[in-house]
């Protein structure tokens, strides 16, 4: 049934994105060296191209791959920062050691990533599951089941599953096993782009002292920290169904 990949493989790479973006930028400079600026974007960048491949379900049907886009960060948000710290004002030995200090940094706060969840059982009847160049079906909901089912409750370090104990990120009871047809499996019903991995919370700062050697001349040391309160950052987890590490 359908087409077979095996022998000759030919994909009319028809692939088509958009985006658009609501962008704000605010900057301040305050006096005695403090500046900041933040920059917020809520944006949508859809494509049919899943998982960076044209594969997804039905190759013939590029349109049935429309989602969002594997990279896109619905929101995104970045504060940038630099104080001249006010020590060592005067002139002499005290300033060579409490003056030319400064504090930066940037932190950036942002959504996930958008997930498709793949079923290596599914679409096995079409003969075009398996692999990058043959394309891979998505799973099937259960019925009942909605998108607001799929993710388990809590925050992301609650939600760690294998070792760790916890109920996973993915509500398992969601899936099913794809619908069957004739002695293979067609595709799930899910579709591009259905859950958001886990966002970013991070810090990055910077410590330098300036030391002048003369008019023209300075040494700088500086210390950089990133993450710098050790924040976890999560990678978006094994999200092919029946996966064990999600």
């Amino acid at each position: 049934l359908g087409y077979q990949a095996v022998g000759v493989r030919g994909t009319d790479f028809d692939a088509a994105s958009n985006y658009n973006s609501f962008q704000a930028t605010v900057r301040k400079q305050f006096s005695r060296g403090f500046m900041v600026q933040g920059a917020y974007t809520w944006s949508k960048n859809l494509t049919n191209m899943a998982n960076n491949q044209a594969n997804s379900n039905n190759a013939e049907d590029m349109w049935q791959q429309w989602g969002p886009a594997q990279f896109n960060r619905p929101q995104r948000f970045v504060v940038n920062y630099s104080y001249d710290l006010p020590f060592g004002t005067h002139s002499g030995v005290m300033e060579r050691l409490l003056g030319g200090w400064n504090l930066s940094g940037v932190t950036v706060v942002q959504k996930g990533t958008p997930m498709t969840i793949a079923d290596p059982q599914a679409g096995t009847i079409y003969g075009t599951a398996g692999s990058a160049f043959t394309g891979f079906g998505r799973a099937q909901l259960c019925p009942g089941m909605t998108y607001k089912d799929i993710a388990t409750p809590g925050d992301v370090k609650q939600r760690l599953g294998g070792a760790s104990g916890g109920p996973g990120y993915f509500n398992k009871a969601a899936f099913c096993a794809p619908p069957a047809i004739g002695n293979g499996t067609g595709y799930g019903n899910t579709g591009v782009g259905i859950i958001y991995g886990p966002g970013q919370f991070n810090w990055d700062i910077a410590i330098l002292k300036r030391i002048r050697i003369v008019e023209d001349h300075t040494i700088q040391f500086r210390t950089e920290f990133f993450n710098a309160f050790n924040h976890p950052q999560f990678f978006n987890p094994n999200y092919g169904a029946g996966a064990t590490n999600g």
